[in-house]
């Protein structure tokens, strides 16, 4: 009996594969779920949120991560006061197309 169940789960699951195109072009379609449209948007979103920071004389010696991901940014490095960190905040929550701050730095 518990070798049928199993048969019969293994037949299921080459029956639902039936249908999937696993040739390296079908997951090659099936990988690419991010469409190319929001990397480039994403790209633009932290080139502009870098070209702010530039801007700001209070920032220079920095060393910022931004990682821009569907409008969601991510930040990490170290800053030296409280004033940078509002800095920083100010910059990113104006700067067109993020959604979402992870604001990970650290007040050193």
């Amino acid at each position: 009996m518990k070798t049928l169940s199993t048969i019969a789960i293994l037949l299921l699951f080459l029956l639902s594969l039936s249908g999937c195109d696993l040739s390296p072009e079908g997951l090659e379609e099936h990988m690419a779920t991010v469409p190319k449209s929001h990397e480039i948007q994403d790209a633009k979103v932290t080139e502009n949120i870098y070209k702010a920071f530039n801007n700001q004389a209070e920032l220079d010696g920095l060393s910022i991560t931004v990682i821009t991901t569907k409008g969601d940014v991510k930040l990490s490095g170290i800053v030296s006061n409280k004033k940078q960190l509002a800095i920083i905040d100010h910059l990113v929550r104006n700067t067109e197309g993020v959604h979402t701050i992870h604001n990970h730095l650290t007040l050193e």
